[in-house]
Formats: structure tokens, sequence, C-alpha cells
């Protein structure tokens, strides 16, 4: 005879299942700094904002090779990408914008935790961030 409750649905294990394949659609990427201190500080505000250790992308500043591989291989449709700043996208306007285009025609939504506001046009050669944004 079967225990009573047995086959009811858990809804806190279900919720609980459905948070875990949320969180890992959602992805932080860190170009971390130099300065120990600093490191902190950034992981910290990604924590802040959900990432774990499986779900936070970090390189050195200056490197892109973990970024590359992840953004090869990794992330898909849909997916959320979190990074602290326009720079962790590219080193120039020119591979900021070509990272944004690339991440929209994908359908992968991009945050950006630290991005300047302001009403001036962001100039020559920029026009394209005034839309984007």
């Amino acid at each position: 005879m079967p225990q009573k409750g047995a086959g009811l649905i858990n809804m806190t294990a279900v919720r609980e299942i459905e948070n875990t394949i949320a969180q890992q659609r959602h992805y932080y990427y860190l170009q971390l700094s130099t300065d120990l201190q600093e490191r902190d500080v950034q992981i910290g505000r990604m924590r802040e904002h959900g990432a774990t250790e499986y779900n936070l992308i970090s390189d050195r500043e200056g490197r892109r090779a973990e970024y590359e591989t992840f953004k090869q291989n990794f992330i898909q449709a849909e997916n959320i990408l979190t990074v602290e700043k326009l720079s962790d996208l590219g080193r120039t306007a020119r591979e900021v914008h070509e990272e944004l285009l690339y991440y929209k025609e994908k359908d992968i939504r991009v945050q950006i935790l630290d991005i300047p506001a302001t009403m001036e046009p962001h100039g020559r050669g920029l026009e394209w961030l005034d839309y984007t944004l």
C-alpha cells in the first residue's frame, strides 16, 4: 500500500530545480583587475546580482581566452550575459559594437551593470551606442 501523500508533487523541490536551471542560463563575465582588493569588489558585485562559481566567467585584465571559449561553446539563445562594464565586451568601440550585434542576432540578452548615463551624444563613430542603449 502506498504511503499517504506518495505521488504528490513537492512544489518546493520543483521551484528549487527551476531556480537552478534559470540561474544556469544567466552568466556573468568579468575582466578581473590586477589589484587583488579590486578583484574582491568586482566578484562581490557580481555575486550581489546572482553570480555563483558555476556561472561566473572571468579573464585577467587584457586577456579574453575564457570569454571566447564561453561565447563559442556555451551561451545560447534566450540566455542572459551580465558584464560589469561595456569595455568588458571589447577593447575598442567597434569590438563592443560587434559583440552587442552578435548577441542581439543570437537572441542573447546583455546586461551592463556600470554604464555611464548621459544626455550628450557619444560622438562621431559611436552613434550606434545611443541607439543600442
